[in-house]
């Protein structure tokens, strides 16, 4: 229903060429971008870059994996390999999270939804 009137309209909006991608050097500064050459300006245009995200998606892999490791009558190894990549993987996420902000500042941060999803898992 919805759906697929949405994809037809959308569909045909790029067959009459309505639509143009625009490149990021060409967009204007958001309110709160960093100074180009700056250092936050350096972790900002890193946590902008599809390397980036795919980089973060690779830990949430193997962190979903870690967490299927587990079972019921847990060996000491099976124990202290939880209680270690939890630490591991609390502190990578914990870390693109104070990248993010600081990159982003708080209020630009906090109007991505996945961002917030995040923060505060």
């Amino acid at each position: 229903g919805v759906f697929v009137d949405c994809y037809q309209s959308a569909q045909l909006e790029m067959q009459e060429g309505q639509t143009a991608k625009v490149a990021k050097e060409t967009l204007p500064p958001v309110f709160d971008d960093p100074p180009r050459g700056s250092f936050r300006g350096l972790v900002f245009n890193l946590v902008t870059t599809t390397n980036f995200d795919l980089f973060i998606a690779l830990f949430i892999v193997l962190n979903v994996l870690s967490m299927a490791f587990e079972s019921w009558k847990q060996s000491d190894f099976q124990n202290e390999f939880a209680f270690v990549t939890n630490y591991f993987f609390s502190f990578i996420f914990g870390w693109e999270c104070i990248a993010k902000i600081y990159a982003f500042k708080s209020r630009r941060y906090f109007t991505n939804g996945w961002n917030k999803f995040d923060f505060f898992i």
